[in-house]
């Protein structure tokens, strides 16, 4: 789950908007511990969003799956593997694109219209007297509003984790994922405060943007797989771990 949770964090969708909070922070001459203090604000808000969502989407879709008995997982399975090809391709389409520098033409990119709403978030919260709570109400804000994005990962992920019964490793797994995910957040703030300016930040996504897709693009595939793989057990195709 590290894997996936620190690629997700690196995604051009989540990190763009770590940039332009850093940017904002500079541009209001917040400084110093200030920036610390919103950075642990937002990162925990973050954290605790997607950990909260894993694990209310988890029981939901495990409750279904025990209710339905065999039938629902390897429908589900099937169809979540499928759209895990269809976004393996358009991010591999998103490398190439990336490689050419055309990064506003990519595929699985958030749409401009919530990407407006982001920013809006962040400037409405940094007006606010108090700082922590209004970064840790954007966090959340925030969070829900990057899962059309960032939840390309997280939700398949969240599928592969809803055997009914496994609800204790489930948990560590998604605490794991979702601690790997703020690991990008929490660097960016702490070089925020050391120095580092919104400038270099960009530069250093333009630069990894392609590598991040194909990243992103390896996990799709390999997520398609895993569930492929399950579906394969529910139907007595492939023997389960706990038989042999």
């Amino acid at each position: 789950m590290i894997l996936p949770g620190l690629v997700d964090g690196l995604n051009p969708c989540a990190f763009a908007t770590i940039i332009f909070f850093v940017s904002y922070l500079s541009l209001i001459e917040r400084k110093g511990r200030e920036v610390l203090l919103v950075g642990l604000a937002f990162t925990l808000a973050v954290f605790l969003s997607y950990l909260a969502f894993g694990i209310i989407l988890r029981e939901l879709l495990s409750g279904l799956i025990a209710w339905t008995g065999p039938v629902l997982r390897p429908i589900l399975n099937a169809a979540v593997a499928l759209l895990c090809i269809v976004l393996a391709i358009l991010s591999l389409s998103d490398f190439v694109k990336a490689r050419r520098g055309d990064t506003k033409g990519m595929a699985l990119r958030l749409p401009d219209r919530l990407r407006k709403w982001i920013n809006a978030t962040i400037r409405k919260s940094m007006r606010a007297e108090t700082l922590a709570a209004a970064s840790f109400g954007a966090g959340v804000v925030i969070s829900f509003i990057e899962l059309t994005c960032t939840g390309q990962v997280y939700v398949p992920i969240i599928l592969g984790l809803s055997t009914p019964g496994y609800s204790g490793q489930a948990l560590v797994s998604l605490i794991v994922y979702c601690l790997a995910f703020i690991v990008p957040l929490i660097i960016v703030f702490v070089i925020s405060f050391m120095g580092t300016n919104s400038r270099k930040l960009g530069m250093f996504l333009t630069k990894n943007t392609a590598g991040i897709k194909l990243l992103t693009a390896i996990i799709f595939i390999a997520i398609g797989l895993w569930l492929i793989y399950e579906t394969l057990q529910v139907w007595g195709v492939l023997p389960l771990f706990a038989s042999t």
